[in-house]
C-alpha cells in the first residue's frame, strides 16, 4: 500500500504510469549493507549485489531520499564473474537524481551544473558557494533551491535572470543565499521541486569540520570518482587547486594481515619540522585515528620529519616481535576497531580550538577509503601484504597512488614511498643570476649536472650535494649569467 501511494497514484508528485509491481517481499535492506541476489526457480543466482553505507558507495542513498542506480547499465559485462566484479564496485552506482528513486525506467538525465567549491568562515557573512557549469550553454537557476539541510531543502530560491556560464562558475556569498556554512561540517544541497516536494536532487555534497583557513572542493580521482575534500589554496571562479595533503599522512595499511599478525597503519611527517600530535594551546587535545579503528594518540607524542610511526592492534612489544621492527621506530597500540578487509573508512583528525560551547572540533589531516578490488590493488585472499602509498605528497584517497607491497609489508621503513625531490628556481632580476633551491630525502646524495647540448654524453657535474634534507639547499651556477641557454639536472646517488 506505501508503494502504491507513493509510486502509482495520480495524486503523488512521483507517480509513474503502468509500473509492473511483482509484489510484497517479505523482511527488509539492512541500512547497514547487504547481498541482494536474484534467483532462478531452482535457486540458482542470476546476479547479485553487495552494497554497502560507506567507501566509494553513494552516501545520500543511506536515508536522504535516494536509492542507489547503476550509472551506466549498458556497461554492465555479460560474462558472469566479471559482471559480479562490475555489481560489486560502488563506483558503477550512483544515488538516484530523482528524489525517492526512479521505479520501473531508465533516468537517463544528464547533470547540468555541480557544487565545485565552498568556503565556510563560520561567521554567516564570508562564507561562499562556487557553482560549475561544464556545458557549452548557460544555465538559468531559475527554480532551483539552494540549502544546507536535507530537512529545510528550499532555504534559497532563485530568482529570474541568474545564470552560471557555460564552461564557467558562479560564486555566490552567504549574503546572497541567506544562511552559514558550519565550520564543524555541513551538507549543501541544489534541488529542484513539485510544488513543496523535492523533484530532483541537482547536486549534493558534504564535508566534514574544516578549518576556517581552508577551502573544500571538488577533485577527479584517477578511476573517475569524485571527491569533495580539502583543497590547497581557495580558488573562488577559478578551476580547483589541488587537494591539500598533510603534513601528516597514511603510508602504509596492512589491512589483511597473514594469520597470527597485527593488523597495523603507517602514519609520517612529511613537513620539515617535528609536529605535535596535539592542540598546542590546549595538549591534552590529541589527534585521533577514526573511522575503521579508534585511537587518541598519547599527550606529548610528536612525530619528527619524514620518521614513520607505527599504530596497530597489539601491543608494542608484540608488533615488534612480529615485524622485526628495531625500537628507534615509535609503535603505539593497540587501537578499538578492525580493518575490515571488505573495505573500509581510515581518517586521521586533528583538535581544533574549543567553541564557545566547549566542543572541540577535529578537523581531517588525511583519509584513505581503501577497497579490496580493482582499481585498488589486490590482496591475495591469504593476506600479508599491505596497501603502500607511492608518492606520499599525493593525494591519499586515490587508489592510483597506492601499490602492494612484498609480503609481510615493510613497517617502519620507506621504501616504496621516498619523500618528493622539490626543485625551485628564483632569478634575481638585478644581476639575472639564477638561485635554485633543493629539497630532498634526508641522509640522499644528489648531484647536480649541466649542459650547454641536449646531446646523451655532453652531460657535466656543477655541484655534489650529501645529506639532502630535511631543509633546502641553495646552489648557483658560478658562471652565470650566461649568454646561452643551459640545462640542468638532480641525479640522486646509486640509483
Amino acid at each position: 500500500a506505501a508503494f502504491a501511494a507513493r509510486y502509482q497514484s495520480p495524486d503523488s508528485p512521483y507517480s509513474y504510469p503502468d509500473l509492473n509491481v511483482a509484489g510484497a517481499w517479505a523482511g527488509r535492506l539492512d541500512n547497514r549493507g547487504e547481498t541482494v541476489a536474484l534467483l532462478t526457480p531452482q535457486l540458482d543466482p542470476v546476479c547479485a549485489v553487495t552494497y554497502r553505507p560507506d567507501g566509494s558507495w553513494p552516501r545520500r542513498a543511506d536515508g536522504q531520499g535516494s536509492s542507489i542506480e547503476l550509472r551506466d547499465p549498458a556497461s554492465i559485462p555479460t560474462n558472469a564473474p566479471a559482471q559480479t566484479d562490475y555489481l560489486a564496485q560502488g563506483r558503477h552506482w550512483r544515488a538516484s537524481p530523482l528524489y525517492h528513486g526512479s521505479p520501473g525506467r531508465l533516468d537517463a538525465w544528464v547533470q547540468p551544473i555541480v557544487i565545485s567549491e565552498s568556503w565556510a568562515g563560520g561567521d554567516r557573512l564570508t562564507d561562499w558557494i562556487e557553482l560549475h557549469n561544464p556545458g557549452a550553454e548557460p544555465f538559468d537557476l531559475f527554480g532551483l533551491y539552494l540549502s544546507d539541510q536535507y530537512d529545510q531543502p528550499f532555504r534559497h530560491a532563485f530568482e529570474q535572470g541568474l545564470h552560471v556560464p557555460a564552461e564557467g562558475r558562479l560564486v555566490l556569498s552567504a549574503a546572497e543565499f541567506g544562511f552559514g556554512l558550519s565550520t564543524r561540517g555541513s551538507d549543501i544541497l541544489l534541488v529542484s521541486a513539485s510544488g513543496t516536494n523535492i523533484a530532483r536532487f541537482i547536486d549534493t555534497i558534504d564535508f566534514p569540520a574544516v578549518d576556517r583557513e581552508e577551502t573544500c572542493g571538488r577533485y577527479e580521482r584517477s578511476d573517475g570518482m569524485i571527491d569533495y575534500t580539502e583543497l590547497r589554496a581557495a580558488t573562488p571562479g577559478e578551476a580547483n587547486a589541488l587537494p591539500r595533503v598533510g603534513p601528516v599522512v597514511f603510508s602504509e595499511i596492512m589491512y589483511h594481515p597473514a594469520p597470527g599478525l597485527a593488523e597495523y597503519i603507517e602514519l609520517v611527517n612529511i613537513s620539515h619540522a617535528a609536529i605535535d600530535l596535539c592542540d598546542p594551546a590546549v595538549p591534552t587535545n590529541v589527534w585521533e585515528l577514526t573511522g575503521a579503528v579508534q585511537f587518541a594518540f598519547p599527550p606529548g607524542q610528536s612525530l619528527a620529519p619524514w620518521t614513520p610511526l607505527i599504530v596497530c592492534n597489539t601491543n608494542a612489544a608484540a608488533f615488534r616481535t612480529q615485524y622485526a621492527v628495531s625500537d628507534e621506530v615509535p609503535v603505539l597500540g593497540p587501537w578499538t576497531g578492525l580493518l575490515d578487509n571488505a573495505g573500509e573508512d581510515l581518517r586521521l583528525v586533528r583538535p581544533g580550538p574549543p567553541g564557545t560551547d566547549g566542543a572541540v572540533p577535529f578537523y581531517r589531516v588525511d583519509r584513505v577509503e581503501y577497497e579490496p578490488r580493482t582499481p585498488w590493488p589486490l590482496i591475495p585472499d591469504t593476506g600479508g601484504a599491505s596497501l603502500e602509498r607511492v608518492t606520499l605528497e599525493g593525494y591519499g584517497n586515490d587508489p592510483g597512488n597506492w601499490i602492494r607491497s612484498p609480503s609481510g609489508g615493510t613497517p617502519g621503513r620507506l621504501q616504496a614511498n621516498q619523500p618528493p625531490l622539490r626543485i625551485r628556481c628564483v632569478v634575481d632580476p638585478a644581476e639575472g643570476i639564477a638561485r635554485f633551491f633543493l629539497e630532498g630525502s634526508p641522509g640522499a646524495t644528489y648531484e647536480i649536472q649541466y649542459t650547454d647540448t641536449l646531446a646523451p654524453s655532453a652531460w657535466r657535474l656543477l655541484k655534489t650535494i650529501e645529506d639532502a634534507g630535511p631543509g633546502p639547499i641553495e646552489f648557483r651556477d658560478p658562471e652565470s649569467p650566461l649568454p646561452h641557454h643551459r640545462f640542468y639536472r638532480v641525479v640522486r646517488v646509486g640509483e
